[in-house]
């Protein structure tokens, strides 16, 4: 095993253990000798990479807001369907990571995190399909979607991944298509 392949097996089983004990408790009560104990490694070790748990927390986030970007970054060149498809592997093959990081017990201000990173690096979608929009009324768009596209990844997440990542991409291109179809009044009712 060389330096490089030592120095990842050593820092996932730190990430490891530290999701773990994250499941059980806050972080504010994690402590690195308990990392270290789980990890089945000493305390230098530990600090050869991090400070202290929130350290390694940010880190965890820090690393996911990166992969979140570079799938944003492919996502000109797809549909809705196709990027949502995209995002919700991803998300599939790190649920858990995002759902425990982003619990009371890790940092609950994570989502709003991802939906701004996400704002900042994707507006061009918006500016792709709604060109006559204001500036202020595609921001208003963009969270009116981006909390809703989250709320059913929240589900998602909750309901442990169960659902194929087509149906649940389909179902949400279905919504984004009846709500931007929406007449811009509602029917008159007759009394």
């Amino acid at each position: 095993m060389g330096i490089d392949a030592r120095t990842r097996y050593t820092k996932m089983m730190i990430r490891e253990s530290f999701i773990q004990l994250l499941k059980e408790q806050p972080v504010s009560k994690i402590t690195v000798t308990k990392i270290c104990e789980m990890a089945e490694i000493n305390r230098a070790t530990f600090y050869k990479y991090y400070e202290d748990a929130f350290d390694l927390l940010q880190k965890l986030e820090q690393e996911l807001l990166e992969e979140i970007l570079n799938s944003l970054s492919q996502f000109e060149q797809l549909s809705i369907r196709e990027s949502f498809i995209q995002l919700l592997e991803h998300l599939k093959k790190r649920g858990e990571w995002f759902q425990i990081i982003g619990s009371s017990h890790g940092d609950p201000q994570f989502a709003s995190r991802i939906l701004s990173v996400c704002y900042e690096n994707a507006s061009f979608l918006i500016q792709k399909f709604f060109p006559h929009l204001t500036g202020t009324q595609k921001k208003w768009l963009y969270y009116f979607l981006a909390h809703g596209y989250g709320g059913l990844l929240g589900c998602w997440l909750d309901n442990g991944l169960q659902e194929p990542t087509e149906e649940i991409a389909r179902f949400a291109e279905e919504l984004l298509l009846k709500v931007t179809a929406l007449p811009a009044t509602s029917p008159e009712t007759n009394a």
